[in-house]
């Protein structure tokens, strides 16, 4: 394929940070925002001869955002972190554009694990991804052609995704989703899907769910188990309780009792009944934590008092009260 025409101009425009190796995937993507009126700049403009640190970084200094395209090549490049770095430290952003379902490492998440994202698998199709990050606000400065502004329920109806919503559009964006989660589950995911990627915890834990049991979107797992640990990692209660199911059942994650402990507790401590329950029979199978039978039943009576039949059943049939 040719080789896409850098932006070189004094409008605002993007810098595309990527590892070489993708550049069979990315630079296509180039041309699909180039066509959506995006103005962008990416290390195929340099002309040779020139000083190559020296005019990435005059680019990367001179832009106004910054998206990078994440893969496990992105991850392996020492020049991407710099990047990712630079354009954090200097409020550029960046948007991380996932090409591939994957994780940040752990020594990444911290630094980067909550960044604006977009995760091009979750579309229908490459189109409909460029589609939704040429309408993101965060680029919008760096469009020759304004797009038309759209109503909040458009946005949402038609996977426009507005990253920086205030935390009072995000909370309707999220209630619209729950008012359609049982009449019409697709257009709730829509819904879900633009408060999730605002980083909107209850939004991305109802996500999960939509995901895990398929509702209004293709059934994933691994999905699923994404978005339920970005809410968790918030601290949102049902999510870590959510997560901790995961690892229990080895559902989009591999299965592992102790991390599933490890989330069930976080949730319990919150005051999630549910939680309090599922960690009350890990005490007392021994899954995943010693077995402690005097816990189990702590964690039971906690899990009763807010009315948790499974609780209330279990210390019953023990012939304990709760």
């Amino acid at each position: 394929m040719g080789r896409p025409r850098a932006y070189e101009g004094t409008e605002p425009y993007v810098f595309v940070s990527y590892s070489h190796r993708d550049e069979a995937r990315v630079w296509p993507m180039i041309e699909g925002l180039q066509s959506r009126g995006v103005r962008v700049w990416y290390d195929g403009g340099i002309e040779a001869g020139s000083h190559w640190d020296d005019e990435i970084f005059r680019h990367l200094d001179g832009s106004s955002h910054i998206l990078a395209f994440v893969t496990e090549n992105f991850l392996g490049s020492e020049n991407c972190m710099d990047e990712i770095h630079f354009a954090k430290e200097n409020q550029k952003g960046p948007m991380l554009l996932y090409l591939d379902r994957l994780e940040l490492p752990k020594k990444l998440q911290y630094r980067y694990g909550r960044l604006q994202a977009l995760i091009e698998p979750q579309f229908d199709s490459t189109d409909d991804f460029l589609d939704a990050l040429s309408q993101t606000k965060i680029i919008a400065d760096c469009k020759d052609q304004e797009s038309s502004p759209k109503s909040p329920q458009a946005k949402a109806e038609s996977a426009d995704i507005d990253y920086q919503l205030s935390e009072e559009e995000l909370f309707r964006y999220f209630i619209g989703g729950t008012r359609y989660a049982k009449t019409d589950p697709v257009r709730a995911v829509k819904y879900y899907q633009v408060a999730a990627a605002g980083g909107y915890a209850p939004a991305q834990n109802n996500l999960g769910g939509h995901y895990m049991r398929g509702e209004g979107v293709a059934q994933d797992h691994a999905e699923a188990a994404t978005w339920f640990r970005r809410a968790a990692e918030q601290g949102h209660a049902l999510a870590q309780h959510n997560l901790g199911q995961c690892y229990l059942r080895g559902e989009g994650t591999p299965q592992d009792a102790s991390e599933a402990v490890k989330w069930f507790c976080k949730a319990a401590e919150q005051g999630d009944a549910g939680a309090q329950n599922r960690l009350g029979d890990c005490y007392w199978t021994g899954c995943g934590v010693p077995k402690n039978h005097a816990e189990a039943v702590k964690w039971y009576r906690k899990a009763a008092a807010q009315g948790n039949s499974d609780a209330q059943l279990g210390l019953t049939k023990l012939g304990l009260s709760w």
